[in-house]
């Protein structure tokens, strides 16, 4: 019997989502292009969940965000192939995977067809000649960065309602947080819905997907740990709205 101090699968679901794209925006805006900005002896000029900018850095900045987002997705890939964990960690881990390996694909595509983005600098520091065959071999790259992630994801999360929700719990989230921006406009929301609802649509082609043989460890989302899930997302997306959705200038190293 459920407890009344339990709340739905759904909301776990939910509160799981928001906390796995906070842990991935942060890691690629903060951990990834801060961090980099100022070992690079640059200054922090915009720090925000949607903008970054960086004066007087280099291309290592650049790539950064993209090569936490990796990092970050292959230990929570890494820590998924243990038995042991409960079934809510298990998809926090799954969709921290999902959402970092999603935003690098992201990256290396938007940089491909656009030529901007994190990818689009360090392109034109190699001078490949013609430039197309770079942007080509990145795009295809991306490609196949999403392919595996979209394997991947599906070896570890259930089908049907939960993933869906959780798919428009992160964009909601990132758009909410670009809107307390002070500069903010429609190419501010724009860029938050790019980073969580278009890298990450493939949660959202999986959550509709017909259901096949998944892993031994593919967790449908639990309601076991009652309020805790809620609270811990709770104050981690407001910590995300606050500080990175309003922006943070970080005068660091002059």
């Amino acid at each position: 019997m459920r407890s009344s101090a339990t709340p739905p699968t759904l909301l776990n679901a939910i509160a799981i989502a928001a906390l796995a794209f906070v842990i991935a925006c942060t890691s690629h805006e903060v951990l990834g292009h801060g961090a980099a900005c100022l070992a690079e002896g640059g200054r922090i000029a915009l720090l925000t969940s949607v903008y970054f900018h960086c004066e007087h850095a280099g291309v290592i900045t650049d790539l950064a965000g993209p090569i936490a987002n990796l990092l970050l997705g292959l230990v929570a890939f890494t820590l998924l192939e243990r038995r042991d964990w409960s079934t809510n960690v298990r998809y926090l881990l799954a969709l921290t995977f999902a959402f970092n390996f999603f935003w690098l694909a992201g990256c290396m595509l938007d940089s491909a067809a656009s030529n901007e983005s994190d990818f689009a600098y360090p392109l034109r520091v190699l001078s490949v000649n013609p430039p197309w065959v770079g942007r080509a071999a990145l795009g295809s790259l991306g490609l196949l960065v999403y392919g595996f992630a979209l394997q991947a994801t599906s070896r570890y999360t259930a089908r049907g309602a939960s993933l869906a929700a959780s798919y428009v719990a992160a964009g909601l989230v990132s758009c909410a947080a670009a809107l307390l921006f002070v500069g903010t406009n429609a190419s501010t929301v724009r860029g938050a819905a790019l980073e969580s609802f278009g890298s990450a649509i493939g949660l959202l082609v999986l959550a509709g997907a017909p259901s096949r043989r998944l892993s031994l460890g593919a967790p449908s989302v639990s309601s076991a740990s009652g309020y805790g899930w809620l609270s811990a997302s709770a104050l981690a997306t407001l910590a995300f709205v606050l500080l990175l959705g309003r922006g943070l200038v970080v005068t660091g190293n002059a």
